[in-house]
């Protein structure tokens, strides 16, 4: 699989926060909130983790990063850079170092 841009992968990272909502938002803007705007449980995060994790082929999550995800925003971003990060064969840093 070749990699994606980013503009790939926040499309992707939108489309599945969109089609997994609880809420089914007709829209997805960055500034929503995970749980307080779509409905999002914990159970619902995993399932949008695991689908990304399938549709860009890498390991995305890792300990203590959920207590900084709380908007679509944020989820870009941590998605985005775990992804660029696997792509170049770094080590990572938890979220927000």
């Amino acid at each position: 699989m070749s990699p994606k841009t980013d503009e790939e992968v926040r499309a992707l990272v939108r489309e599945a926060v969109a089609s997994l909502a609880p809420a089914r938002p007709a829209a997805v803007e960055g500034g929503q909130r995970i749980v307080e705007d779509l409905g999002y449980n914990s159970l619902t995060v995993l399932e949008l983790v695991f689908a990304l994790e399938e549709e860009l082929d890498a390991s995305l999550m890792e300990d203590g990063a959920a207590g900084f995800i709380t908007t679509v925003d944020d989820i870009e971003r941590y998605i985005l850079g775990r992804y660029r990060e696997q792509q170049h064969g770094r080590s990572t840093a938890p979220y927000g170092q």
